[in-house]
This record gives structure tokens, sequence and C-alpha cells, in this order.
């Protein structure tokens, strides 16, 4: 329900549980992996809600950047008690 709801408040080119494909070693991976949310085709968001970080969820992050070759990421976790205290920010350095 909050991904629809940021989805329909954004300005943006937004899309939700985007799928992309994947090859590896010659097989392709029609939905190798799903994006919580791409934005104008640059931003990828992870959005979670769980009161504990992992940092399991930077590996993600930067391994969907690797792989759909953008260079931002956001991880949004709304378990704490000020929003921006939840929000990390990810870039895939050239």
């Amino acid at each position: 329900m909050l991904k629809k709801f940021l989805a329909t408040k954004a300005r943006s080119s937004t899309k939700m549980n985007k799928a992309y494909a994947s090859d590896y070693d010659s097989i392709t991976f029609e939905e190798g992996l799903r994006l919580d949310l791409l934005i104008e085709d640059m931003l990828i968001v992870k959005l979670k809600a769980q009161e504990n970080y992992h940092p399991v969820w930077e590996a993600q992050v930067l391994s969907y950047l690797k792989l759909t070759n953008k260079h931002l990421g956001y991880i949004i976790n709304f378990t704490v008690p000020v929003i921006k205290d939840g929000i990390k920010r990810m870039i895939l350095s050239s």
C-alpha cells in the first residue's frame, strides 16, 4: 500500500515492483531481480519496514545498481521515530 501511495504521489516517471532480466553465463533470468521503486529510470529505492537495520540491504542495493547500470539508490526504512534516520543513500562509483 505504501509503494502504491509513493508511486501516485511522485511527479515523475515511477515504476513499482519493476522486474529486470539479468544474464549470467549465457543464461537469461527473466525476473532476475525486482526493484521496489525505480524513479525516472535513474534512482532505485528499496523500501523496508523493519526495526533492525541489516547490512545485507546495502549489498542488495549495490547489486541492483551494478546489474542495472544505475548510480544512485536509497534504502528507506519506515520503522524509525524520525524518518531522516531511516534513509540511507547509496552511490555506485564508476
